[in-house]
């Protein structure tokens, strides 16, 4: 058989492989290889090739030819790369030089992409000081052909070295580089999106343990083959032999084996590992690529290959609770394992460790936290002591010893109802809660060890809940502990959430709100404010939580409604603040809500929390404080903000006494009814739009940058589907609309301000785009162009831009309120290309006019909302509702059916 149909059969028994494993995957049988074996025997048809090809180049060579890294390991996936090393004695042999270059020929003509270097055995030690990537390839080598004898002197002159190499530089390397990739690629394990490699209890968690191990104990981790003397073949045998195994499953045995782990976790690893290298295989093979990252618009896919079943998204939430808790697997021993090597260390370094008894139970020692007396499972005798032993952890911010966290993960068996009504460890619970530091270190070690879920078993229900949303970053349980976490972070902040939380008697009341404000979630993710509150009450009254039932149930029910206020209605109306201060109540219910409101915002996306959603949020907060310090009294409030606005409108005519006349001033402040649109500007805004006014230009159009953002304000004549027009103009220059301010006067006078960004950059607009903005404006609000050619040429060049995929569909649906001037259409649905320039026309063909907006992208979708009357200066009747309902629905459908879905 000659080399190509050598290559043929490979990949046709590849092809075969693959099939029969998702089909027995699907079909649930028992013989389904699993991740390693699969690896493991797709990396043996390689080494087929590879020997194949050197025994028909010739033989007797000086050199071998090895395995490195993810192949050297057999841990080799469908689209992992094929690193091989030819090792050789003597570089400057050049008739083994060019049968090597013969070698590598042969293998790229047959389409085998793979990685190759030349070394020598200095250049390998070598690699140790001066590339440490290639060094840890060089950890995890096999043999797969060539002189067996060179590459055997190499694994004895590579083993003397780590044992004699006692300076832990790369240790040290090593155990800093997890902190670095998991900052990176995401340090938690329940990421909506992870890198099943890079992440927090990714692959890469068990590699950089395997690594340090064999650097520091060679003989333990390394297998010397044994043979006699010049017996070239029994050493070719052995070899052959050690080449068939896992090198981490191997690694895992001998921790095993010397009682470094137990056989418990020994055995959840090795799941965990073909878990995750089975997922990585069907990830390959789905976007055909070496890819790492478990994207949101695969995972239906691979949950399906891996035959999980379920409709409605729920075989992904399956497959996805199964990653996350085999992720935790690894990063739990990921953990252990690195808490030891840092402990060696120490030890070397210091030969005795300082102790201090902290009581009758439990002592410090080498800043770790441990049993007095190791021997007394004080645990099995009273599991409540398992909530003390977690105080001192939030008190000291010490990790545990091994010792305490084997116990606690033992005793959890003994939990059960009476426990989680125990007044020792509710007591203690709320005592973590009152701590300024640690709190969420320790909630984040309690949900690790199992202790919160079952304590507190709702809380459980969260666990790696997973919300099929772009939306959100995090499972239910970790967006929940990140809420707190960024709490915690602002007390090294300056800024008004801090000037709040200082006012803040009682933390452990916002931690107990933030800890359960997603608790609904477990019976329904609609209303689940509502509910949560009820199982809130259930909850407290198990717990003993009486006295601060009333407030949490509060902030849990009303956990939304400030973000709803602040993005979705018009905060510069005196009757929106009214009636948000009437619905909180009093200022310390606000000051908690605040903060929870922060707490949630930040912690679903890190894209979430912006510089203009903070603004506007600390705006509503600012101006309903001002109610409640006025003791409520809606008169005096109206007072004290009409006051502040006449000295703004004084201030505005000192600054145009020479320019333009008192009376006209006046009149331009009365042109506007109500008081939203003195509210909503600046002085310094409001004279630039009375100087422009009159200039008596057509068209005038302003910018105002900041750091990520742009305003740009349009100052004309209304006219029919003006707004639509400005839309399509700031969508033709991929301007991103985050946020608008409409104003029209009774003289048909508007002046409309949009937030903005570059959808490229999502940065502040570039000087060339504000120029072509301000042209376009003058061109399409004089009738010059048309807005429909200014965007049919836009789309044409986002077709160019935009792959045609849709990744993330919200079933779209339209929500009537209103207030006591206007209907209000709130529009939720996935973002799109030209969202609003559409339907902002469709709203004027429906004959309605819009007086205000507010535009809140929440990363996959978008909640538009419109202020609106009929061309009779009326609401819309109920009775229209329905119609308006289907016609804009009717609209986004076909926008959504476009290729111009944003991504």
């Amino acid at each position: 058989m000659n080399l190509i149909e050598v290559y043929k059969e490979f990949v046709e028994k590849t092809k075969e492989g693959l099939k029969n494993q998702v089909n027995d995957l699907i079909n649930n049988k028992k013989n389904v290889l699993i991740g390693s074996q699969f690896c493991r025997v797709y990396a043996e048809i390689y080494d087929e090739i590879i020997r194949k090809v050197v025994s028909e180049v010739g033989s007797n060579f000086n050199f071998s030819i090895i395995a490195c890294g993810s192949y050297g390991r057999n841990e080799l996936c469908f689209k992992s790369d094929i690193d091989i090393v030819f090792l050789i004695k003597d570089k400057n042999n050049e008739n083994e030089i060019e049968v090597i270059k013969n070698i590598i020929t042969i293998l790229w003509d047959l389409g085998i992409d793979i990685s190759q270097s030349i070394k020598d055995y200095e250049d390998c030690i070598n690699t140790y000081y001066d590339d440490h990537t290639s060094f840890t390839a060089l950890l995890e080598t096999r043999y797969i052909a060539g002189n067996p004898v060179v590459y055997y002197d190499f694994l004895k002159k590579f083993i003397s070295f780590l044992e004699n190499e006692k300076d832990f530089f790369f240790t040290y390397s090593v155990i800093e580089s997890i902190s670095l990739r998991h900052n990176k690629y995401g340090n938690s394990v329940k990421l909506l999106e992870p890198n099943i490699k890079n992440s927090a209890g990714g692959l890469r968690d068990l590699h950089d343990l395997y690594w340090v191990f064999k650097t520091l104990f060679p003989t333990s981790f390394y297998y010397l083959p044994v043979f006699k003397k010049n017996d070239k073949k029994q050493l070719l045998q052995e070899l052959k032999r050690i080449s068939n195994e896992n090198n981490l499953l191997f690694f895992l045995d001998v921790l095993k084996e010397k009682n470094i782990i137990n056989f418990m976790l020994h055995n959840q690893v090795i799941d965990a590992y073909n878990f995750l290298l089975k997922t990585r295989n069907e990830l390959h093979i789905h976007e055909g690529m070496h890819s790492d990252l478990l994207k949101y618009n695969v995972q239906k896919s691979i949950a399906a290959s891996l035959g999980y079943k379920g409709s409605d998204g729920q075989n992904v939430r399956n497959f996805m609770r199964d990653y996350y808790l085999n992720a935790r697997k690894i990063y739990r021993f990921n953990t252990i394992l690195k808490e030891q090597i840092i402990d060696l260390l120490t030890a070397k370094k210091s030969r005795s460790g300082r102790k201090k008894v902290i009581d009758e139970d439990f002592i410090i020692s080498n800043n770790v936290i441990s049993f007095r007396n190791e021997e007394d499972d004080i645990f099995f005798k009273d599991v409540s002591k398992i909530f003390k032993v977690f105080y001192y952890k939030s008190k000291y911010g010490l990790r545990f010893d091994e010792a305490i966290r084997n116990s606690i993960v033992n005793s959890l068996e003994y939990f059960d109802e009476n426990l989680q009504k125990d007044k020792v460890a509710s007591e203690y619970f709320i005592k973590i809660l009152k701590c300024k530091k640690n709190v969420v270190l320790t909630l984040n070690s309690m949900n690790e060890l199992g202790v919160l879920g079952r304590f507190i078993p709702e809380f459980g229900k969260l666990i790696a809940i997973y919300q099929h949303s772009k939306y959100h970053y995090y499972t239910v349980d970790e967006h929940t502990l990140v809420a707190i976490k960024n709490i915690e972070n602002i007390y090294e902040k300056e800024g008004p959430l801090k000037e709040v939380l200082d006012k803040i008697q009682k933390r452990e009341i916002l931690y107990l709100a933030i800890l359960f404000h997603d608790i609904g979630k477990i019976i329904h993710f609609k209303e689940h404010e509502s509910i949560g509150a009820e199982i809130v009450g259930r909850i407290f009254n198990r717990l003993g939580y009486d006295k601060y039932l009333n407030i949490v149930k509060f902030l849990v029910k009303n956990h939304l409604l400030m973000e709803q206020t602040a993005f979705r209605r018009n905060i510069s109306d005196l009757n929106t603040i009214l009636d948000f201060a009437e619905k909180v109540g009093n200022i310390q219910r606000l000051n908690y809500l605040y903060l929870l409101t922060y707490a949630d915002l930040s912690a679903v996306n890190p894209n979430v929390w912006t510089e203009w959603k903070a603004a506007l949020l600390n705006e509503l907060y600012q101006r309903t404080k001002n109610i409640f310090e006025s003791k409520g009294e809606k008169i005096s409030f109206r007072e004290i903000t009409e006051k502040e606005l006449k000295n703004k409108i004084i201030r505005v005519q000192k600054n145009l006494i020479d320019e333009i006349e008192k009376g006209t001033i006046d009149s331009h402040f009365e042109n506007f009814d109500g008081t939203s649109y003195l509210q909503s500007y600046t002085v310094e805004e409001i004279l630039l739009h009375l100087k422009a006014i009159f200039t008596g230009k057509k068209v005038n159009v302003l910018f105002n940058h900041y750091d990520n953002y742009s305003d740009v304000t349009i100052i004309t004549n209304d006219d029919y589907q003006i707004l639509s027009k400005i839309c399509a103009v700031l969508t033709a220059n991929d301007a991103n609309i985050i946020d608008a301010k409409i104003f029209t006067g009774k003289n048909n006078l508007i002046i409309d301000t949009f937030r903005v960004t570059n959808i490229i950059t999502s940065k502040k607009l570039e000087e060339e785009q504000c120029l072509k903005i301000t042209e376009d404006f003058e061109n399409v609000l004089l009738n010059k162009i048309k807005p429909e050619l200014l965007f049919e040429i836009h789309k044409r060049k986002w077709q160019r831009k935009i792959m045609h995929r849709k990744e993330i569909y919200i079933k779209p649906h339209i929500e009537f309120d209103s207030d006591n001037n206007y209907t209000i259409i709130d529009i939720f649905s996935t973002d799109a290309v030209g969202f609003l320039y559409k339907i902002t026309q469709t709203l004027s063909d429906l004959n309605l006019n819009i007086y205000f907006a507010k535009i809140a992208t929440y990363g996959d979708g978008i909640v538009d909302s419109f202020y609106v009357l009929d061309y009779s200066q009326n609401k819309v009747p109920k009775e229209k509702e329905q119609y308006i309902r289907d016609r804009l629905l009717t609209e986004i459908n076909e926008i959504l059916n476009s290729e111009l879905i944003s991504k």
